[in-house]
């Protein structure tokens, strides 16, 4: 089992608000967090959620639905994966560019 783990500093991330609302809230009144963290964070964690072999998300998400879309864009089939909550798309369908194998 190979494990990739990223050493970012996620304080910034230790909140109850969803980090997009803080990100608004801190634009809108200069507060200090740093956007730049939080943007660059973001592409890591899509990419390599995108590269894993198997893919466990909530499909309620945006975040994870494009993790797994970029996953099979990027292998040109779609990976073994799991939903904890909802089916992919309205009907449960994979895109009609997938491959499932």
């Amino acid at each position: 089992l190979e494990v990739i783990h990223l050493n970012l500093d996620r304080t910034e991330f230790h909140s109850n608000w969803f980090i997009e609302y803080r990100m608004m809230a801190a634009f809108d009144s200069g507060a200090d967090i740093d956007l730049q963290l939080v943007a660059d964070s973001t592409i890591y964690d899509l990419l390599l959620l995108a590269e894993s072999d198997y893919f466990i998300g909530a499909f309620s998400s945006h975040f994870s639905r494009l993790a797994l879309e970029l996953s099979v864009a990027m292998k040109g089939y779609v990976p073994p994966y799991v939903s904890l909550d909802l089916a992919y798309g309205m009907n449960g369908a994979m895109p009609p560019y997938a491959n499932p194998q």
